[in-house]
């Protein structure tokens, strides 16, 4: 048995929260302790196995909360830094300046995500992005106060619901790059549903087990670990990135930044399951498993970025009606050449928007002469 498959046996008799959630927590664990000791020495630099974890599920339900809780409070070890879990985006900056290894661990994310949208809050998601490829050194300067970050290395685990998530994150998100970054975890809770029960003697035990088999992972790794790549591990993994890039330009904009942070997400889980093992190399049965996790997070991507774009969708167009309704309104009745001309949106647009309108009984379409005029409906 491995760290992993452990943990996740303990987990499930625990709870039942979704198993994919117990796995992904178990690599953020592992992510967590290997800290920047273990890395990978490639030509474009290194590559550090830290995780941004999010698990995403509706309400409650789920056990989105419960899983990420039980991983952080009860498994990892007590000398792992944890962020306080009421931090803001300046203090979290605070913090970092003085405990630049750390695992990022809140139950909810929503409240951070909609603190680093406020206006004032311009400029933090970049820097987040800059923190997530571990830097050497890092200046921010702000109003009251000048950090300086260094040896960076940021673990990411939390959790909110496929609504907010949906409604905080936006397609600029996406393309920055910013919403890539995080490693978007879908659970399926069809399994067997679970009462509540007393806690065990036994329960305590394999608490311990687990906690005994991270310390053990970590102290094989105190040193600097470059993790060697051998040429037929390197082949396979080239060869795979050939085809799964090679998708990516089959697919719309929104998604190719996705494929791309999946493939460095690939190179990860390749050193998180090596280490776990005791390993000091990556072989290929490794990183075959490594890439069909990479695949299996680019297809609950594929469902996430489908949610963010209805919503803008749907906001987009609520907007432009609003819009072109109390255009019609506040001069009673208007030509469709101007309204065309001031609204700024297509033909097709207008003609879907006019249609709405006349549906609710708010607008009336009439022709005089060659030109139609748009006619507001007194509804008082």
């Amino acid at each position: 048995m491995t760290f992993i498959k452990d943990y996740m046996a303990h987990m499930e008799d625990m709870t039942d929260a979704p198993s994919e959630y117990h796995h992904a927590v178990a690599l953020t664990l592992l992510s967590t302790i290997l800290n920047r000791n273990v890395y990978l020495d490639l030509k474009m630099g290194r590559v550090y196995p830290n995780l941004w974890t999010l698990l995403l599920g509706e309400s409650s339900l789920t056990r989105k909360s419960t899983a990420t809780k039980l991983g952080v409070e009860r498994i990892l070890p007590e000398n792992v830094k944890v962020a306080p879990n009421d931090s803001t985006p300046e203090g979290f900056i605070d913090y970092l300046s003085d405990t630049p290894h750390t695992l990022f661990y809140r139950d909810e994310f929503g409240g951070f995500l909609a603190d680093l949208n406020r206006r004032y809050m311009q400029g933090m998601k970049e820097f987040l992005c800059y923190l997530y490829d571990c830097p050497n050194t890092y200046t921010r300067h702000l109003k009251k106060k000048s950090y300086v970050i260094s040896d960076t290395y940021i673990s990411i685990l939390s959790s909110t619901t496929n609504s907010r998530f949906s409604s905080l994150m936006s397609i600029d998100d996406i393309l920055s790059g910013f919403c890539p970054r995080f490693l978007l975890v879908a659970g399926d809770k069809s399994g067997n549903w679970k009462g509540i029960e007393e806690k065990q003697n036994i329960d305590v035990f394999k608490d311990e087990t687990l906690k005994k088999q991270l310390r053990k992972i970590k102290n094989e790794y105190q040193r600097n670990t470059a993790m060697k790549l051998p040429t037929d591990t390197m082949n396979r993994f080239n060869d795979w990135l050939y085809i799964f890039e090679l998708k990516s330009k089959e697919e719309p904009d929104e998604l190719k930044p996705f494929y791309s942070r999946l493939s460095w997400y690939a190179l990860k889980f390749a050193m998180i399951f090596s280490a776990e093992k005791f390993k000091h190399s990556i072989d290929i049965d490794t990183i075959d498993k490594a890439t069909e996790y990479a695949g299996k997070y680019m297809r609950i991507a594929k469902t996430v970025v489908s949610w963010i774009t209805d919503i803008q969708i749907k906001t987009r167009t609520t907007t432009v009606i609003d819009k072109i309704k109390c255009m019609i309104k506040d001069n009673v009745e208007i030509d469709h050449r101007k309204l065309l001309q001031y609204s700024h949106i297509t033909a097709k647009e207008l003609k879907e928007v006019i249609k709405t309108l006349k549906e609710r009984g708010e607008v009336r379409e009439v022709e005089r002469g060659r030109a139609k005029w748009y006619v507001w409906i007194n509804q008082s």
